[in-house]
């Protein structure tokens, strides 16, 4: 397809504030064709618009949700006669601390979803004051809403395959159990899971060990190096190492402190 041009916009969010909100009511979309440095959520509360996205038009309805992310292009070439969008831009340092809390590494392809009552949503998450904090709450609730989007299109042999995980003998085996369960090669499971997870394999199943791990270590007198047996590891000082690195204690420290909820 040949290149459109565009326009490039060096821009800062704000000269104080990592966050600039919009509430677009009564006026015409830009129709400049331009890209900035920023991330942008957008959410359509009602009307509808036709929008060019890095060189392809999309239809976008009341409901929608888009994250547009530092580097996208976009301009909206047509629009209803009633429109009512709100336009919250997130300086990407800001952004990308948030998305790393929340353990998202956004897909190079486009980001649009539905969202049910999203404009009452948005309000209660507003209806104090406009303030920084509050748009810092906007945010991480529509990382929220995109997580739970992303969890409900995981295919249902992947999240057998997770549930079947959480039996310790398979979770010793780790990642090759993990693949023979799913039903899909490595290299496809590898892809599935760091579109939805945003984690390697390894990560994944060190994220379940340590899980289970925790979970024994509070909930049960057993010891310490079975339950490191337990979960796939033969080594206790490596278990000993990783555990600390998760959770910043050791499993020791978090036993003699959790003592009084063993059973």
């Amino acid at each position: 397809m040949k290149s459109i041009p565009y326009i490039f916009e060096d821009l800062s969010v704000g000269q104080n504030s990592k966050y600039i909100f919009q509430h677009i009511t009564e006026r015409k979309l830009t129709n400049i064709y331009h890209t900035h440095n920023f991330f942008e959520i957008c959410v359509l509360l009602q009307g509808n618009a036709t929008e060019l996205y890095n060189e392809k038009t999309r239809v976008i309805n009341a409901g929608t949700v888009t994250v547009l992310k530092p580097g996208d292009r976009h301009s909206f070439l047509s629009q209803s006669e009633k429109i009512d969008l709100i336009c919250l831009s997130v300086e990407k340092d800001e952004a990308l601390r948030l998305c790393d809390d929340f353990n998202i590494n956004f897909p190079k392809e486009e980001i649009s979803f539905q969202a049910a009552n999203i404009g009452v949503k948005i309000n209660n998450l507003l209806n104090f004051s406009n303030t920084e904090q509050q748009y810092k709450l906007l945010f991480c609730f529509i990382l929220f809403l995109y997580t739970q989007k992303e969890k409900q299109n995981i295919p249902s042999n992947i999240q057998f395959a997770l549930q079947q995980m959480h039996v310790y003998s398979n979770l010793q085996l780790g990642v090759p159990k993990f693949v023979e369960l799913s039903g899909y090669s490595r290299s496809q499971l590898s892809r599935i899971i760091q579109r939805h997870y945003s984690l390697s394999l390894q990560k994944l199943i060190l994220d379940l060990r340590l899980e289970a791990a925790y979970r024994e270590i509070t909930l049960s007198k057993e010891n310490l190096e079975d339950i490191s047996e337990k979960v796939g590891y033969n080594s206790f000082s490596h278990f000993n190492k990783i555990f600390k690195e998760k959770y910043g204690i050791t499993p020791a420290v978090l036993r003699k402190e959790n003592k009084i909820w063993t059973v």
